[in-house]
């Protein structure tokens, strides 16, 4: 059993936050030229109004690269965790089993509902025998009615209903074992736990042994390759980054700048860095694998680029 999460817009808020003003600071900062006498700079180069457009598609933002998916597995029932069969890196395909409950209490439960489902049911079919005898007898003794007091006549008609009635009760205590034997089974089919989606097994939060309730996560499973970018956004540049612009990534300690289109921004600015999140999906080769959690530096391209692949640094 999984419970499917996504991350949180503001797993790197602060972080992000500061980095982001700081690149921002640094990125906006003129070049000063050499000094004049009386403090004076000069500032050679193209005109101000060429320097701000350029500013303004070299803007950078601080993200990191986060998973298409998080699933956290966790288990269905309360129990002993018996058997963890996979680590952390270990690749899983769907409906693989990853992990096993202890069933002895539950097959020993099950074999005692068994038990008494079969005492039921021979009970139901005792108590229906004996109705249908009383059926016909009562039937019988409605066609002598010219032989028979209504003395007698009422009598059979209040055995018929007594009988009627230890025939509901036969049923539904024969209702009731079914259906304790219904649940113990689905437990067991349950304790068997499987991977809802192919993945990358990314944490590992128990170990054999340990006693669990329903819904203690066991373990975390990322997405296999796919990955996106999340990365923060000042207020007053959010005009410039909305769903379909594409940015240019580049990842801290990989020789790689990476195309992306940005596919997600926050409808509302996060209230601890007052920054807005958004999320880029990276326009990846098939063979790239880059790890989730790598800083990722990210540029809005021009409003004319399109992202068509990976390139190189």
């Amino acid at each position: 059993m999984s419970r499917w999460r996504p991350g949180p817009w503001a797993v790197f808020g602060l972080g992000a936050a500061a980095g982001a003003l700081l690149v921002l600071a640094i990125t906006l900062a003129p070049h000063d030229g050499p000094q004049q006498p009386g403090g004076a700079v000069t500032r050679p180069g193209p005109p101000r109004q060429a320097r701000a457009r350029r500013a303004s598609t070299t803007v950078g933002f601080l993200g990191v690269v986060v998973p298409e998916q998080v699933i956290e597995v966790v288990a269905p029932s309360d129990g002993q965790l018996r058997e963890l069969r996979v680590q952390v890196g270990d690749e899983v395909a769907a409906e693989e089993v990853l992990a096993r409950l202890d069933t002895t209490m539950t097959r020993h439960e099950l074999a005692i509902e068994r038990a008494a489902l079969a005492s039921a049911e021979a009970e139901h079919q005792r108590v229906l025998l004996r109705e249908r005898r009383l059926k016909a007898e009562h039937q019988r003794r409605r066609a002598l009615t010219d032989v028979l007091s209504r003395e007698e006549l009422a009598r059979a008609e209040a055995d018929l209903a007594e009988i009627e009635a230890q025939l509901g009760e036969a049923e539904a205590e024969t209702a009731q074992v079914q259906a304790r034997i219904a649940r113990l089974e689905t437990l067991l089919e349950r304790a068997e736990i499987r991977a809802p989606a192919p993945g990358i097994v990314s944490a590992r939060y128990l170990d054999p042994g340990t006693v669990v309730t329903s819904g203690t996560a066991i373990l975390r499973l990322i997405s296999d390759h796919q990955r996106r970018v999340r990365f923060a956004v000042p207020p007053a540049d959010a005009a410039s980054i909305v769903p379909g612009t594409a940015v240019r990534i580049e990842l801290d300690g990989l020789d790689l700048d990476i195309n992306g289109v940005v596919e997600r921004l926050a409808p509302e600015i996060d209230a601890a860095s007052q920054m807005l999140f958004a999320e880029a999906r990276l326009v990846l080769d098939p063979d790239t694998r880059i790890a989730a959690g790598t800083p990722a530096r990210i540029t809005r391209l021009d409003p004319g680029a399109t992202p068509s692949g990976r390139s190189g640094a």
